[in-house]
């Protein structure tokens, strides 16, 4: 412990100190009046500029693969969360329904049934 507070001071040390020569005084100076007298950037409509396109969800296919495998798993904590899962992805799950209508036919935990059941209704509301 007592090598961890040495090691603690002597980091931060410089910091107490103040490691900066008077050349590096007056070019923070300098650079702080060249911030003043740049001009502000134009504001337009579009921050992204023209041609912009959000980023497209990569991870939602591959996911999806995983949890329709994990619907078939012999672990009921699994199957539980790729319930929920595909819950979260609502309408992009579509093609699940059919698995997840015969999981909660055939379904013993509760759990898993309830989690199957609110997956379902999420995904047919869209």
């Amino acid at each position: 412990m007592k090598q961890f507070a040495i090691l603690l001071a002597l980091l931060a040390l410089p910091a107490v100190v103040g490691c900066t020569s008077s050349s590096d005084a007056k070019s923070a100076s300098a650079s702080k009046k060249k911030k003043k007298s740049s001009k502000k950037p134009k504001v337009t409509a579009d921050p992204h500029g023209k041609g912009y396109k959000p980023p497209q969800n990569v991870w939602g296919p591959m996911m999806r693969e995983g949890y329709l495998d994990d619907l078939k798993s012999s672990d009921p904590i699994k199957r539980e969360a790729a319930c929920n899962g595909l819950f979260n992805q609502r309408s992009g799950a579509r093609e699940a329904l059919p698995e997840l209508k015969k999981l909660l036919k055939s379904e013993k935990n509760e759990k898993v049934r309830a989690a199957a059941r609110r997956a379902i209704k999420a995904i047919e509301e869209g």
